[in-house]
């Protein structure tokens, strides 16, 4: 089962904005509780839109810059088509099942050597 959350909840909301105004909020609730309750109960109920925005922060800090973003296009720009045609299609076989043929490889010899001693 799949977790989505409604497209426009409070947190849905939040996780498509900046992360300084999830922080925001996160002050706000914390200052409101407190009003009414101690401490402890104020930044336990901060903590949902704390993490929210560390999330989105996270989220903001992996993706490229739009200096990064312009150069990747560019770039693509003046390749070549046959290039562009060798990027997209990526390796003839992906790595894993490289190490892994290689790894089976050295057991078949291992159990080849032992059988030969054996026998």
């Amino acid at each position: 089962m799949a977790l989505t959350l409604p497209k426009n909840s409070l947190f849905s909301i939040l996780m498509r904005s900046r992360w300084w105004v999830s922080l925001l909020a996160a002050a706000a609730a914390a200052l409101l509780v407190r009003l009414f309750l101690p401490l402890g109960y104020a930044v336990f109920g901060a903590l949902p839109f704390f993490i929210i925005s560390m999330v989105v922060l996270t989220r903001e800090l992996k993706r490229p810059s739009a200096k990064k973003v312009a150069a990747m296009l560019e770039r693509a720009r003046t390749l070549p088509a046959e290039e562009k045609r060798a990027a997209r299609a990526g390796p003839a076989w992906p790595v894993p099942i490289t190490i892994a043929s290689k790894v089976l490889g050295m057991l078949c010899l291992h159990r080849a050597v032992c059988h030969y001693e054996r026998g």
